[in-house]
């Protein structure tokens, strides 16, 4: 069998290796004792590993994703985690008003939509920070396709557009990695994602 066709009947642990080595990256870049607000509750497994020691604020707009993280907080005991919140600006404004930025290391905006509507999301959760006089890492994940009016070089034209709106707001654009989100399933069979791109910032 070929690496796309393999499969078992058993089942085994879900793997997520490119997204969870992107994680890995970013998060060695932040101290481990900083706080961190992020969307993504999947990001739980590489700070367990990391033995993170900050308080970790997850949030998301979905309902069955927060009940879902209030588990996990039992599930990862040696883990921070804070009770979920809603939408990432509305996070950021409670954690902000509760606990100030001087703990706060990275604000995760991961998302799976185009870089457009990515950046007005992004764009709310920069002005709160700024409103807070935060200095600190900024991450936005975006996916890197199915959008029009970038041209061939898709990538390069995406970034110089949120560049071109990063510079209007004086938020710093570090660097970028794209990824395929490609998931190794339960039963050993792969999937292939979308292609996915992640942007660090600083503030």
């Amino acid at each position: 069998m070929s690496r796309r066709t393999v499969c078992c009947q058993e089942k085994h642990t879900p793997l997520a290796p490119y997204k969870n080595d992107i994680r890995a990256t970013w998060m060695r870049k932040i101290p481990l004792y900083k706080d961190i607000i992020t969307i993504s509750h999947g990001a739980l497994d590489v700070l367990n590993i990391l033995g993170w020691k900050g308080r970790i604020q997850v949030c998301d707009i979905d309902p069955g994703v927060r009940e879902a993280t209030e588990y996990l907080r039992g599930d990862y005991p040696r883990l921070n985690i804070l009770s979920p919140g809603e939408s990432i600006k509305d996070t950021t404004i409670d954690y902000c008003l509760t606990y100030g930025v001087k703990k706060l290391g990275a604000v995760d905006v991961d998302l799976a939509v185009g870089i457009v509507p990515a950046w007005k999301i992004l764009a709310e959760v920069l002005e709160v920070l700024r409103d807070f006089k935060f200095h600190g890492k900024v991450f936005l994940t975006f996916r890197n396709g199915r959008d029009r009016g970038f041209g061939k070089a898709a990538t390069q034209n995406r970034i110089n557009w949120l560049w071109l709106h990063l510079s209007l707001c004086g938020v710093k654009y570090v660097s970028h990695t794209n990824y395929r989100s490609v998931r190794c399933n339960d039963n050993a069979s792969r999937s292939v994602g979308s292609a996915m791109c992640i942007v660090e910032l600083d503030m």
